[in-house]
């Protein structure tokens, strides 16, 4: 039985017609696909995890079930997450191999398998979803999910996710409203929005007098209307370490206004003295600083706010929108007119971004994430004009570090004056998923992605390169698996890495030719069903034709002569792959 789907997407010269097909059993174990495209999807509850006694060993990776490199994966929720009743906790979970199931547990409770993705309505992404429901836990406390992804053959990879749970609102939010002109008696202000506290730190202290734990975690801070200040003035060390030791504290809008009406608009440049700090629903107009990690261990997480710059051309900050912070979290948020989207640069060990567009930057669309997740996101008029920077989408270079566990998923980066992909000057990038993209550069860029530091455990999956080229100048590659995938053009530097791409595993791919004549790098656009000449000018093509079926087959490219790929590669007009693409509503 198969299920079959088209997907339209104008990249460019090419209008390109992807139709995949997919087998019921096979969808089980690898990408899933919806019977008919025209059906609209409602996310389901999954199973729901019962409550153990807790985990009393560290979080550590299954036996290998077979050959092969460690699994991809990420929870697609942000933790510490406040949980009342029900909530979907997701993971998006990818091997070269493919994946045959992730299995889930709350606090060492009995292990859930699940093998097929669904809809998860939290995160808007087809993954591993389970349920978890605060009312089975006896008393509010943060708690531990773990998930092993299982792939049909190698490495598990175990991942923990920590959620707060108040069953039934037990222990209800304090609030405290922060204005313009307010009050700094922390025994009487921001009780109500006609006497308000005068700042984020004063609500904060007046929130800890008052709470069961002397802490402001799960607690909730009102801003109103007006400008105000992130960390001035900064808060004094709490008596007992932490203004917020377990969970958010949340800073939002008073009831009734918009986010435009609230406006983060000063930054003194320190650490705002908060652990977790969850800011919802407001406008940001300056940085939102942390204290320096590793020295502390702040963490961020920004959710439905507009970042808003002073142009594409100018920078918040040095270390973009959220220096300081050891991790940080960025969902549902529009980020626009700035040097950087999202930097996790210095001592940054976690990095997520979920549903993020981000619009008319200079310099980079995700910057230096070193393992995390980013998904459902958009990147639009990425260009550095005559500043001189190095443009790129997905960043990652002068650190001396490993990227580790990285997916990508379901990002629409268009309009690029820019390199979809860089990665340079690292130690290397072990473990990572790029499933779901369009990288777009515009007609007139001559930007196209590089792989220059070490690739091991990668794993492409329906990912376009349109009017741009992807080249790979280090032969330390290991477990590459592209599949399903557009590729304008894959060029090797030299014979060396040419051999050591061929070794790798590209099946069911497009590869369509971007430079037909000299000078190199002359843009020519092939109409469709129209194959490039035979012979192919080194350096200039990466398509070319079998010399004995005539069939149109995939080329490297490098200075030193062509070298034909022992790869299908098929021709648009002439034949569709026959594999898997995921669902039209991951497409953004």
């Amino acid at each position: 039985m198969k299920s079959s789907l088209s997907i339209v997407g104008l990249t460019g010269f090419y209008g390109l017609l992807f139709t995949a097909c997919l087998s019921v059993a096979e969808g089980r174990r690898g990408i899933s696909v919806a019977p008919q495209a025209q059906v609209e999807i409602q996310p389901t509850l999954g199973e729901v995890l019962q409550p153990g006694a807790g985990w009393t060993n560290p979080v550590a990776n299954p036996p290998a079930v077979g050959p092969g490199p460690l699994s991809v994966a990420n929870f697609t929720n942000p933790s510490r997450q406040l949980v009342t009743d029900e909530l979907t906790v997701g993971v998006s979970a990818y091997h070269v191999g493919e994946i045959d199931r992730v299995d889930f547990s709350v606090e060492n409770g009995p292990w859930v398998s699940v093998s097929q993705r669904t809809l998860n309505s939290f995160s808007g992404l087809y993954d591993f979803n389970v349920t978890v429901d605060a009312r089975l836990f006896a008393v509010p406390k943060v708690v531990e999910v773990r998930a092993n992804a299982y792939p049909i053959s190698g490495q598990p990879r175990q991942i923990s996710l920590k959620l707060t749970v108040n069953p039934n609102s037990v222990y209800p939010s304090i609030v405290r409203y922060v204005g313009v002109g307010g009050s700094s008696n922390l025994s009487t202000c921001g009780v109500s929005a006609a006497n308000p506290c005068d700042s984020i730190a004063t609500a904060t202290m007046a929130i800890s007098a008052v709470s069961p734990t002397g802490t402001a975690d799960t607690h909730t801070i009102y801003l109103l209307a007006g400008q105000h200040a992130w960390n001035s003035p900064g808060l004094p060390a709490h008596p007992n370490g932490s203004w917020t030791p377990n969970s958010w504290l949340t800073i939002t809008a008073a009831p009734g206004l918009s986010k435009s009406q609230v406006i983060i608009s000063n930054n003194s440049g320190a650490g705002q003295g908060i652990q977790y700090v969850h800011l919802k629903g407001v406008t940001v107009q300056a940085a939102l600083s942390g204290r320096p990690a590793p020295t502390f261990h702040d963490e961020i997480w920004v959710e439905d706010c507009a970042l808003v710059g002073n142009g594409q051309h100018t920078s918040v900050g040095i270390s973009g929108w959220t220096p300081g912070y050891e991790a940080f979290y960025v969902d549902h948020t529009s980020i626009r007119d700035d040097k950087d989207c999202l930097v996790a640069g210095g001592d940054v060990k976690f990095a997520f971004a979920g549903n993020v567009t981000c619009e008319h930057v200079g310099q980079s669309g995700f910057w230096g994430f070193p393992t995390g997740i980013v998904y459902r996101s958009k990147v639009n008029d990425l260009n550095p004009g005559n500043t001189g920077w190095h443009p790129d989408v997905i960043y990652a270079n002068y650190q001396q570090k490993e990227f580790v566990n990285l997916t990508m998923e379901n990002i629409e980066a268009t309009n690029q004056n820019a390199q979809g992909i860089f990665f340079k000057d690292i130690i290397g990038v072990t473990g990572i998923a790029l499933v779901n993209i369009l990288f777009e550069a515009s007609l007139t860029s001559n930007g196209n992605s590089q792989i220059a530091s070490p690739l091991h455990n990668a794993i492409f999956r329906n990912v376009t390169f349109a009017n741009q080229s992807i080249s790979f100048t280090t032969s330390d590659l290991q477990d590459i698996s592209a599949r399903d995938s557009i590729f304008s053009r894959i060029s090797a530097a030299n014979p060396t890495i040419d051999a050591a791409l061929q070794a790798q595993s590209f099946a069911n791919n497009h590869f369509i030719n971007r430079v037909l004549a000299t000078p190199a790098n002359t843009i020519v656009p092939l109409p469709p069903g129209v194959l490039p000449p035979g012979t192919v000018t080194p350096g200039a093509t990466s398509y070319g034709s079998s010399a004995t079926t005539g069939m149109p087959q995939f080329v490297f490219s490098y200075s030193g002569g062509p070298s034909v790929g022992p790869f299908n590669a098929y021709f648009l007009g002439r034949r569709q792959p026959d594999a898997s693409c995921l669902h039209p509503t991951q497409l953004i």
